[in-house]
């Protein structure tokens, strides 16, 4: 989870960000700096909440600006899995060394909206295809005929139409990595390793009674598909909180029978039926049984929303 958003002054020099509406603008900044956007630029499509966060806000103002958005190409929208992208976050705002880029694609492959993924694709810079390290999926997708970015052709994002004077990059990456800083800047995540076996997360401190400088001796173990599919879900565990957290959900729905397509299952419907309501992991242990219900659409945002998710 993010805890702050860099943004550069030069910003307001970009001429296509210029030509947006100040709501437009305001909810543009107001989508980079929230603290669930992924490495890769892609949060749960939540404009109700958002409206909150402005005086004089409603969804409708909040939709009006994405649409504004969405036809500049600053931002992609999947309303049937209920997930945004700001586009050009992984172009812009390249990873700084070989762990980031690998938790680049983990967070790419937790993206439901296969529209989404394979715009983003288009946006990797060159050092995201280095060492075989990309999925298979994403390497197919990249080997498709170009669908230039899959989401029209109008604009570019600030950072593309910045002037050519930028920072130094790291010596590592100015031979692969020529691409310009974002103007939107993310911090960097902490990469931890998935978890296998165990749902507690890492390995505690080995005992008191061991040898200073004692090697600990690595057990293999199998990965444990709960936790796997949670990770898809909902991203890393990357605290021991959030660990014992994640731990304790994959335990419950493990007991309940759930299974990793079960859970990107539910996943979905959860956000179906409670559009303005952020789906967390211990909402959907929450509502599990519930979630499992077949339930016809009641109101005609449901509907609509389940149109949507039968043609996907």
């Amino acid at each position: 989870m993010r805890h702050h958003a860099t943004i550069l002054t030069r910003v307001w020099t970009d001429p296509d960000f210029l030509a947006l509406s100040a709501g437009a603008k305001g909810t543009y900044l107001m989508l980079v700096s929230q603290e669930r956007l992924s490495m890769v630029g892609v949060i749960d499509y939540l404009p109700d909440r958002w409206a909150s966060y402005s005086a004089g806000s409603s969804r409708e103002s909040i939709e009006a600006d994405i649409a504004e958005l969405e036809a500049a190409r600053f931002v992609i929208v999947d309303r049937a899995t209920f997930e945004l992208a700001v586009r050009t976050t992984a172009k812009n705002d390249p990873p700084k060394n070989p762990n980031s880029a690998v938790g680049m694609w983990k967070a790419w492959a937790h993206v439901l909206s296969r529209t989404i993924r394979r715009a983003l694709v288009d946006e990797m810079p060159p050092i995201m295809w280095a060492d075989d390290r990309a999925p298979t999926e994403a390497l197919a997708m990249r080997d498709e005929t170009p669908a230039h970015n899959s989401c029209g052709t109008v604009g570019e994002t600030v950072s593309e139409q910045l002037p050519e004077h930028m920072e130094e990059p790291s010596e590592n990456l100015s031979a692969v990595c020529p691409l310009p800083p974002s103007t939107i800047h993310h911090p960097p995540s902490t990469i931890h390793s998935l978890p296998l076996a165990s749902f507690d997360g890492p390995d505690p401190d080995p005992s008191p009674g061991a040898p200073v400088g004692a090697e600990r001796q690595s057990k293999p173990r199998e990965r444990n598909l709960i936790w796997d599919a949670l990770t898809d879900a909902f991203g890393e565990a990357q605290t021991r909180t959030e660990q014992k957290l994640r731990g304790q959900v994959a335990r419950s729905l493990a007991s309940a029978g759930a299974t990793p397509a079960e859970i990107a299952t539910r996943v979905i419907e959860h956000r179906r039926r409670w559009p303005g309501v952020s789906c967390t992991e211990t909402s959907l242990e929450k509502h599990w049984t519930k979630l499992g219900e077949v339930r016809e659409p009641t109101t005609q945002r449901e509907r609509m929303a389940a149109r949507r998710a039968a043609g996907q």
